[in-house]
């Protein structure tokens, strides 16, 4: 039977503790101030308490403890969100003098720091602290005196204690181990990249990340709608980042996930857009994506990439190399779409006008192509002819 100086405290509906109320206010000022109007065996239930069941039981221990707790990178963050909630001012001034005192952490106590800042999203996600918390695990992450060979789930930064935190980010390469992060939920690694971004880390380093994480999570989605939320804030982190920072062959897988999730067509022009501006990389079968309804190819989407890669040259200014293979390509294209029953002459003739002339050092290949046209197409010969 539970004693008349207990509480019964219920910790977001996670769980629910048996504490004696004198050493629980003892230490908590919100306790405290509570405990005056609570008699005999009560209940008391917090809804929205930072890190939910497990910070709470931190607190416990240091109370129950004479307000003693060993303080390390595996509890700090938690500690501190209690304690800060809970009023009790001795443990808020330990776990800030230690949160000031941290200048390096390694590998194994940053992972451990990430999964508190995720225990603690959901409930302190707008909250300043939270975002401190964050930049003091990625700005003081060291390398130990021997680390790994590089390989390609990885990437490092600097381990010197003299170099800047600014900068620690534009080193060295592959310390950092991806396969240790797929526990990141898909908000909280939204959250995670954006801060990356914010300290300034290299984009192409970022970039790796987001797709790793990308390719080891969509397996472990359970339903199409929790994969195309990883598609789409894989899209619109990509949008933060300088677009040289990823290749081509991994934006075209992310679109071809696009297409068999028949995502958004918001989120599919955001990919558009980055995959025009490197239409020169492509190669032919990157373009032979099946169209809609009759059509065997989907010209419409060659049409706009064509259109976002002369837009772009046009901001940035044309280079004739990049021009002529994008010219070759879209040859090749007409060719391929040619012989296709159901392609309109309006569409054939945009794929040849799309370009401007010196895309093109010879007109072979597009005189080939509207010769497989007109066989195919006999009775719109004419209005071919005319226009191209």
């Amino acid at each position: 039977m539970a004693h008349s100086l207990d509480i019964e405290v219920d910790v977001n509906g996670e769980h629910i503790f048996i504490i004696d109320k004198r050493i629980l206010a003892s230490y908590s000022n919100r306790v405290s101030k509570l405990s005056t109007k609570l008699t005999g065996y009560t209940n008391l239930k917090f809804n929205d308490f930072p890190g939910g069941a497990e910070s709470f039981e931190f607190i416990t221990r240091f109370c129950y403890n004479n307000g003693s707790i060993l303080i390390t990178p595996s509890n700090i963050f938690l500690l501190h969100c209690g304690c800060t909630f809970m009023e009790i001012p001795i443990l808020i001034t330990q776990t800030e003098l230690y949160l000031e005192g941290i200048h390096y952490l390694t590998w194994s106590e940053f992972v451990n720091g990430l999964k508190q800042c995720q225990t603690l999203f959901s409930t302190m996600n707008t909250h300043p602290s939270f975002q401190e918390f964050l930049n003091t695990l990625l700005a003081n992450l060291s390398l130990p005196s021997s680390y790994p060979s590089s390989n390609s789930s990885s990437f490092r930064f600097a381990s010197s204690d003299t170099t800047p935190k600014s900068s620690r980010s534009e080193t060295l390469l592959d310390y950092w181990k991806f396969d240790d992060l797929t526990f990141l939920e898909i908000d909280f690694f939204d959250k995670l990249i954006k801060s990356m971004i914010l300290l300034h880390f290299e984009h192409p380093r970022i970039c790796s990340f987001i797709f790793h994480y990308q390719k080891s999570k969509f397996f472990l989605c359970s339903s199409r709608d929790q994969k195309c939320k990883l598609s789409e804030m894989t899209i619109n982190l990509l949008s933060l980042l300088n677009g040289s920072s990823f290749s081509c062959r991994e934006l075209l897988d992310a679109y071809g996930t696009s297409l068999s999730l028949s995502m958004k067509t918001s989120e599919r022009l955001k990919l558009e857009t980055f995959l025009g501006s490197r239409l020169d990389e492509f190669r032919i079968d990157d373009l032979l994506v099946r169209g809609k309804k009759k059509q065997a190819f989907d010209v419409d989407l060659t049409l706009r990439l064509i259109k976002n890669f002369v837009l772009e040259r046009r901001i940035f200014g044309f280079f004739p190399h990049r021009a002529k293979k994008v010219g070759f390509l879209v040859d090749l294209f007409m060719i391929e779409v040619a012989v296709d029953p159901f392609l309109k002459p309006s569409k054939f003739i945009a794929l040849g006008m799309a370009l401007p002339d010196f895309s093109r050092e010879s007109h072979d290949r597009i005189y080939h192509a509207i010769d497989l046209y007109l066989q195919v197409h006999y009775f719109h010969a004419i209005l071919v002819i005319s226009n191209i």
